[in-house]
């Protein structure tokens, strides 16, 4: 089959032209099978034939709107696909969330939900309220500016945990907190630290039962009792170092009497009875 008598069809097809007639041009189809090699079709007549595959005339308007339909496609691709990948993160975040309890307050935090903090100190534990946006401010303090304190998330891949700065350069104290979405939430966990009183340090009891009794919780008799008694304990100790402080401090006023009385006669007359 020669080059030349190759031609097309009103619908772009290719064809091999056997004969131009008067009343018609015929023709026979060309096709392609499963194994790459050329067929041709029986003979048929049609009407006219193409030297090369025809494209249909469209008006100015139409072609713009075909030009915005592409643009259009293409964008809604583009979209389709990051939404595919927020929707893979989000499934990402949200498998990590579930691994650690830290993580899960990340979006709450970005998105603004944030509304207490649950801070751990030295003397126990308090519940802090947000500013909007979920920052803690803090007021002018030895010159510095007034800001928002530093909220930190640390670890390692598989323990995280928030902290609080007193500053919002990082510097100062730095305190272990949890940050809820709402005083209810904070208090549930602090209810929750303080009916398992057992598990916490023993300079902790004292600050767990002011906590409790500060934010209207309940009180387990046990903590209440063991925070009396480690409390009472404590004043014991300080009374007993008092005690022995003043009586090494009678002894060395002692010794001065002693030491200067010849030089000194009050000293003598303040020790007779």
């Amino acid at each position: 089959m020669s080059e030349d008598n190759l031609a097309y069809l009103e619908d772009g097809c290719e064809i091999e032209v056997l004969e131009r007639t008067k009343n018609g041009v015929i023709i026979r189809r060309l096709y392609e099978s499963a194994d790459g090699e050329g067929e041709a079709g029986d003979p048929e007549i049609v009407a006219r034939v193409f030297d090369a595959p025809p494209t249909e005339r469209r008006a100015k308007h139409v072609k713009e709107l075909e030009s915005q339909e592409s643009q259009l496609r293409v964008s809604i691709a583009e979209k389709r696909k990051e939404l595919s990948d927020l929707e893979s993160n989000k499934k990402r975040i949200a498998l990590l969330a579930a691994q650690n309890a830290a993580l899960g307050r990340v979006s709450d935090f970005v998105e603004g939900k944030i509304t207490h903090y649950l801070m751990k100190h030295w003397g126990g534990y308090a519940i802090v309220a947000a500013e909007p946006g979920g920052g803690i401010p803090y007021k002018d303090d030895y010159g510095r500016i007034e800001g928002t304190k530093l909220l930190t998330l640390f670890g390692r891949s598989v323990d995280f945990a928030w902290g609080l700065n007193r500053y919002n350069d990082g510097s100062g104290s730095n305190y272990e907190c949890e940050p809820f979405c709402s005083l209810d939430e904070a208090k549930a966990k602090l209810q929750g630290i303080v009916d398992a009183y057992e598990t916490s340090p023993k300079h902790f009891l004292v600050g767990l039962v002011n906590a409790a009794q500060d934010n209207r919780l309940n009180v387990p008799p046990g903590l209440a009792q063991a925070a009396a008694e480690q409390e009472l304990s404590a004043a014991q100790c300080g009374a007993t170092e008092a005690q022995k402080k003043l009586s090494e401090a009678e002894a060395r006023l002692k010794a001065v009497h002693e030491k200067w009385a010849w030089a000194v006669p009050a000293l003598a007359e303040e020790r007779k009875p």
